[in-house]
């Protein structure tokens, strides 16, 4: 069994970012390690399905993490202004950025005061999407954004979800990682005895 492999590459313009340290999490490992170096970087790698990566850029004393999703052609790195990266170029990406800002405007038309209101209020946007796209890798972000080691979250939503969620990507680290601590928090919530724990 051979599974097709795709090419995929990131670009990164990254001006004020030179000298900064960049590595790349896929499935917990690191696929790539590199620096800034005159304003760029770039990796180009194969991946059988689209996967979820994070992206950490090291600068001084700061790291900051950004989302990417690998997946066929080239995902472009920039930042968009106060030192807040975004990744973009490619469906996954593009499609998890305008997600991130219809949810923002739809948030603030409803002039939520509170924080936690205005969480609660991008969750149910969340789940929206999820229910709509059970197999789009954009859904495994939006479960770890919103739910995952999220005390606030309702469990049997978030156990209701991860079930939802397409077989491939149960099987990613976090979609697995996930699947185990909404199980236990399901199972909790439900008045059941609290698993033990060794």
């Amino acid at each position: 069994y051979s599974q097709q492999l795709t090419r995929f590459t990131i670009k990164g313009f990254l001006p004020y970012w030179n000298g900064a340290e960049i590595n790349i999490w896929s499935n917990n490992k690191v696929i790539y390690g590199g620096k800034v170096v005159k304003d760029i970087f770039d990796y180009t790698g194969n991946i059988g399905s689209p996967e979820h990566a994070l992206l950490k850029i090291k600068s001084g004393k700061k790291s900051f993490f950004i989302p990417v999703f690998l997946e066929a052609g080239t995902i472009k790195i920039r930042d968009a202004g106060n030192k807040l990266l975004v990744a973009y170029g490619t469906p996954a990406n593009d499609t998890y950025v305008e997600l991130n800002k219809h949810f923002d405007s739809l948030t603030a038309k409803q002039k939520l005061s509170k924080f936690q209101d205005a969480i609660s209020y991008k969750r149910t946007l969340a789940n929206n999407f999820i229910k709509r796209n059970p197999s789009s890798i954009v859904s495994l972000q939006l479960l770890k954004d919103y739910y995952y080691l999220s005390a606030d979250a309702n469990d049997t939503v978030y156990y209701a979800l991860t079930q939802l969620l397409d077989s491939s990507l149960q099987k990613t680290y976090y979609g697995n990682e996930m699947m185990k601590e909404a199980q236990q928090r399901y199972t909790t919530a439900l008045g059941r005895p609290a698993p033990y724990l060794q």
